[in-house]
């Protein structure tokens, strides 16, 4: 994994950083991995609904860096916040997506499919043969959506592996990580 790093600093053994959850995320991984190379071992991961609320939590001071996907839509409004800075950017695999269902779920043809909106172009790349995407149900995440999916609110999501698996999914399409850009943001510190 390569690192550009824009800003030093020297990081805390109990950095905290903030990102999208709930757990399974692929921001969560990328959390884990940032902890790793921050040498961090006594860091903390805040996972919230939102990146929105991943980026309050670094303003207020409740986190020490926050981790964003490039592919999140949003991502401009960090870059452009005058109280935060870019501390670096890295590239990372993603776990594994595909389209997941409760397991012994016969699916109709026509799938609604509940996914967060950036990996949403996957869906006509993973859709098996015989079915067919009627409309996509936006999610705040992709955990979110496999939630969803065990509460029996939708029959699919497109999700992580991790996700599936701590929601009880199954996977029923092919299978493959993005290949993704991280920016890791820290609150704007006056220089003296």
């Amino acid at each position: 994994m390569t690192y550009f790093t824009v800003n030093e600093d020297t990081p805390s053994s109990s950095a905290r950083i903030s990102t999208l959850g709930p757990s399974g995320t692929s921001s969560e991984q990328a959390a884990k991995h940032l902890l790793e190379h921050l040498d961090a071992d006594n860091g903390q991961i805040l996972l919230h609904p939102s990146y929105h609320d991943a980026a309050r939590s670094l303003s207020d001071g409740e986190a020490d860096y926050l981790v964003v996907a490039n592919a999140f839509h949003g991502i401009n409004d960090y870059y452009m916040d005058p109280i935060m800075n870019v501390h670096s950017v890295f590239h990372m695999l993603t776990p594994l997506y595909g389209l997941a269902k409760r397991p012994n779920d016969h699916l109709a043809a026509q799938l609604e499919v509940i996914s967060h909106p950036a990996p949403v172009p996957l869906i006509t790349e993973f859709m098996p043969r015989g079915h067919e995407c009627a409309r996509v149900i936006p999610a705040n995440s992709t955990a979110a959506a496999a939630k969803a999916v065990e509460k029996g609110d939708y029959d699919v999501a497109l999700t992580t592996q991790p996700a599936a698996e701590q929601h009880n999914l199954v996977f029923f399409s092919n299978q493959r990580p993005i290949e993704m850009v991280w920016t890791v943001f820290t609150h704007h510190q006056e220089q003296a």
